[in-house]
């Protein structure tokens, strides 16, 4: 192999807790011009050997090439063989493979830990790639360890306090786990709406304790750390965390990122293109795309710009991408020929068609499953995207 991957000095202790002040620092060294594909993995969890407690974490993931300025490490999807596992999350540098004639500098950063102290790993999957193949030729996978531990600042502090997940569909069938990590001279009490939970029902590991409810209606968690200060003066310390618990039948949900104007569902995500007027309703509307995984809470921004003529059009999620087809499916003004695709990594991009499509508006797209024959004559479905009705200019 002709790479070696090390954390860099300074950048390779991350502090536990809710501030979102981490740095973590890959260095990836060549002992000769190569042209590679690099991946980063990391695990998610509640454990003490996990690094982010939540696969939705924000991370600001970067690289550079050789020096060069940084650019955006996309979020590691379904491609190719070496897809994140279950409870790991991942970026890399695209699938065009990089040509590296010194190192790469990749940098995860601006996240919190709060998960236990411990001991995690990196891991960096290196594929090496010759002339022009479309598959590497060599693949490494290197392991870097990762130092959690709380701040060093001393005294009585609550670290963290989470409860997972803050939704609930199913009332008083789901399991809710509430974790908290306190330092110090400090007595803390756990309230579940406003009734002091028994400390027999509090599991401790440590200096983490957790405990796990069902809750049959909207809960709000408090936590109260009792200290004295400096000076012998009493002190508290209150946080409080609500678990939203959905009733049978239509639910109102207040989403901060705006008003839904077109929404994907796959299998892992829905996916949402949202109008939001940043400050009255004069004001010239913005779209942005967002995801989640359960379309409750969790609502995280994509990556990319998304294209603004085309947040009204049609769309469709196909062959695991977002696509946006023609003018709007509304607005009379708005006609288009365009298709515009995202994909997690790449962002959006306009989309050439082999043959000319009218431009268009007010139709509608779905994706339809046709029967075909393979090449052994076996029975097959192939599915493909129709552009149906609508007015054609």
């Amino acid at each position: 192999m002709t790479v070696t991957v090390e954390l860099i000095p300074g950048k390779d202790v991350v502090t536990i807790g809710e501030s979102a002040t981490n740095e973590i620092g890959i260095n990836l060294k060549r002992t000769e011009p190569i042209k590679a594909t690099v991946k980063v993995r990391v695990r998610c969890g509640s454990e003490a050997t996990d690094l982010l407690d939540s696969n939705t974490a924000a991370v600001i993931a970067t690289y550079s090439v050789d020096g060069s300025s940084e650019r955006p490490y996309g979020n590691y999807g379904e491609h190719g063989d070496s897809k994140p596992e279950s409870g790991e999350r991942a970026w890399w540098t695209g699938r065009k493979p990089k040509y590296i004639s010194g190192a790469v500098l990749i940098s995860l950063r601006g996240f919190a830990s709060n998960s236990p102290p411990g001991e995690t790993t990196i891991t960096v999957d290196v594929g090496i790639f010759e002339g022009k193949a479309k598959i590497p030729s060599t693949k490494e996978s290197f392991t870097c360890t990762v130092k959690k531990s709380p701040d060093g600042s001393g005294g009585a502090k609550i670290h963290y306090f989470t409860v997972d997940p803050d939704y609930v569909l199913y009332a008083g069938q789901t399991p809710v786990t509430v974790r908290y990590y306190a330092t110090g001279p400090m007595t803390t009490i756990l309230f579940r709406n406003n009734e002091e939970i028994p400390a027999q029902f509090l599991d401790k590991t440590g200096d983490e304790v957790r405990f796990v409810d069902k809750p049959s209606i909207t809960s709000v968690y408090r936590l109260e750390g009792r200290y004295a200060d400096e000076q012998n003066h009493d002190q508290r310390k209150i946080i409080s965390r609500t678990v939203q618990v959905v009733s049978p039948g239509w639910n109102g949900i207040t989403l901060p990122q705006g008003s839904p104007i077109r929404l994907f569902a796959s299998k892992e995500k829905l996916y949402g293109i949202f109008m939001d007027r940043k400050d009255d309703e004069r004001s010239q509307a913005h779209y942005t795309l967002y995801s989640s995984v359960n379309g409750v809470k969790g609502w995280k921004l994509e990556d990319g710009d998304t294209p603004q003529h085309m947040a009204t059009s049609p769309g469709v999620h196909y062959n695991g991408k977002l696509w946006l087809i023609g003018g709007s499916s509304a607005d009379p003004t708005v006609e288009s020929d365009e298709v515009w695709c995202y994909e997690e990594g790449e962002g959006w991009n306009q989309k050439p068609l082999d043959s000319p499509m009218p431009r268009r508006m007010g139709h509608v797209c779905v994706v339809f499953p046709r029967e075909s024959v393979d090449e052994q004559g076996n029975p097959t479905i192939e599915e493909e995207i129709w552009v149906l009705g609508g007015y054609v200019v």
